[in-house]
């Protein structure tokens, strides 16, 4: 995230203040991926079983599938806060950097970047 900053120039007061925007939602964010996570647990539980209970596992799916829109809202919520705060420029550069460092960015790299902008 520092070298994206730095590519787009990211002024230090702009950059405080998103830590600031970040650090309010932050708590939220993991509210949220807690639940995914329990929701999912949940419905490896019920549908493990030899027989299931069709009505239960289609329950959890739906409490499960409501968790992940609620951290996908969230998610994009603070996208547009960030992008907004983005002058068209910078916009255009992040674009440029994304694109050139797509390579460099594995599922595990995505992860880690995902974690580092939540404590952002």
């Amino acid at each position: 995230m520092d070298a994206a900053s730095e590519h787009i120039g990211l002024g230090e007061e702009l950059h405080q203040k998103l830590r600031e925007h970040m650090a309010k939602v932050q708590p939220r964010f993991q509210e949220l991926q807690e639940r995914v996570e329990r929701e999912m647990k949940e419905l490896v539980r019920v549908s493990s079983p030899s027989r299931v209970d069709e009505e239960a596992v289609l329950a959890q799916v739906d409490k499960l599938q409501a968790a992940e829109r609620e951290l996908k809202r969230l998610q994009l919520k603070t996208l547009a806060s960030i992008k907004n705060h983005l002058s068209a420029e910078q916009q255009e550069k992040l674009r440029v950097w994304k694109r050139e460092h797509a390579g460099e960015m594995s599922q595990e790299f995505r992860s880690k970047l995902q974690e580092r902008l939540i404590s952002f």
